[in-house]
């Protein structure tokens, strides 16, 4: 976005000569269109910006990528439209409605948004986008952070996982490991390359109940998924399509679930129990110890262990990723002081050329709280506008980041926009100030 708006200025300034450049301030920039051009304009953008939500938040497979660039599109385009068309058709019916424009001092802050529209417009859709760019890399830092935790959860559930054949083991191995905080047992059955577990021995996880003809897949670590539809991972049991309702992409059966290189699946008890006997299962039992590096006296030698996955406490193979949050948050205060700065200096700029239009209002008596309250609404519906076409647009934006990194991102979306909301408010109050120094100093009047 910034290479583009490099690249636009660069062009506007070689195509203009010094003597344009000099006068542009004084220019009148009202947009002059018809009202219904500007609301067929509105229409357009509105279609446009749905149509980027859509494919925001559509599920999909290797098309995820597409769909994320066609809705990045959608949402730009549409941002513009919406801002060059509603927005204009807006101040223009508030200007022509003389009983409205006259009431609660509105006269002066309308006509000066109306006079200004045409360049102002393209700042305000600038602006909405960069804080929409804001939110997203928070949402990213707080979704990749969120990952990094999950991830690491895999080898840190449990201290050992032991599988056995046998179902009674749990006495065997009690004796031999040391005294235990929690323990679990899982039934694990294998059928064409892939395992299957009971809901009951895993209920205790937020994991919905699948029916008979249903299943869910226990995923390994992972950061991000392009794959947002779960179907896409529906499976085949004793020739029974098994329709998959959920990716659970947390840790459920601990490291065991990491370092299997087949898929794992939880089904129905009553189905778990008509497909495979008891001479059928392997037992895995977890265990999580009271002290620290326990000494584990189990290895795959002992004639009642098939396998076992212990603990690594020096694994750090993903700690450089806990700096990619720092970036992201790094991110998003620059994209926000950026927008709020466009806003901030428009507004500045836009003063300076109002000096002697406000000068003439004093001297022929016009009350300075009317002015000064010209001065507040201007600058408040600008930064106000802007907030509430990123909040829309924002919701959307992390749905779409929720779905691909399977985390719920409804905290982000409040946390962020709060944030947000509280800066502008510095800057609107910030910017409020410094105008009516410019427009209302005693120098002036």
């Amino acid at each position: 976005i910034y290479g583009l708006i490099t690249l636009w200025g660069m062009r506007s300034i070689q195509k203009s000569s010094v003597k344009d450049l000099l006068s542009a301030s004084r220019q009148n920039e009202k947009v002059n269109d018809s009202s219904r051009f500007l609301i067929l304009k509105a229409i357009i953008g509105c279609a446009i910006l749905f149509t980027g939500y859509y494919f925001a938040i559509k599920d999909g497979g290797m098309d995820v990528l597409g769909n994320a660039m066609i809705a990045t599109v959608c949402v730009i385009l549409g941002t513009y439209l919406i801002f060059g068309g509603f927005l204009p058709f807006l101040l223009q019916t508030m200007q022509n409605n003389k009983r409205f424009l006259l009431s609660h001092r509105r006269l002066l802050w309308v006509n000066s948004l109306v006079f200004r529209m045409k360049q102002n417009y393209r700042s305000y859709a600038m602006v909405s986008i960069l804080l929409i760019c804001a939110v997203t890399a928070l949402g990213c830092g707080f979704t990749l952070n969120h990952r990094i935790e999950a991830i690491q959860q895999y080898s840190m559930q449990y201290d050992v996982q032991i599988l056995s054949l046998d179902p009674n083991a749990e006495a065997y191995f009690n004796e031999r490991l040391p005294e235990q905080e929690m323990r679990t047992i899982v039934p694990v059955a294998e059928k064409n390359e892939q395992l299957f577990v009971p809901y009951s021995s895993v209920s205790s996880f937020d994991i919905s109940e699948p029916k008979e003809n249903e299943c869910i897949l226990l995923s390994k670590r992972i950061l991000l998924s392009l794959y947002t539809d779960p179907t896409h991972n529906s499976t085949e049991l004793e020739g029974r399509k098994l329709t998959c309702i959920e990716d659970v992409r947390t840790a459920v059966l601990g490291f065991m679930q990491d370092k299997m290189e087949v898929p794992v699946y939880v089904i129905n008890d009553s189905l778990f129990d008509q497909v495979f006997p008891q001479n059928e299962r392997l037992y895995l039992y977890n265990y999580k110890f009271e002290g620290d590096e326990p000494n584990i006296e189990i290895s795959t030698e002992d004639p009642m262990v098939v396998g076992i996955f212990q603990m690594d406490e020096n694994n750090d193979s993903y700690v450089w990723l806990n700096t990619i949050f720092t970036f992201c948050v790094f991110l998003f205060i620059v994209f926000l002081i950026a927008a709020c700065s466009i806003l901030f200096i428009k507004q500045y700029n836009d003063s300076f050329e109002e000096i002697e239009a406000y000068r003439l209002l004093q001297k022929i008596g016009v009350d300075r709280k009317v002015l000064k309250h010209s001065i507040i609404m201007e600058c408040s519906f600008q930064f106000g506008l802007d907030f509430l076409i990123m909040c829309i647009s924002s919701y959307f934006s992390l749905m779409a980041l929720s779905k691909v990194a399977g985390d719920p991102l409804g905290s982000v979306f409040v946390i962020s926009n709060v944030i947000i909301l509280l800066f502008m408010i510095l800057c609107d109050l910030i910017c409020i100030k410094a105008v009516k120094n410019t427009l209302l100093s005693k120098r002036i009047a």
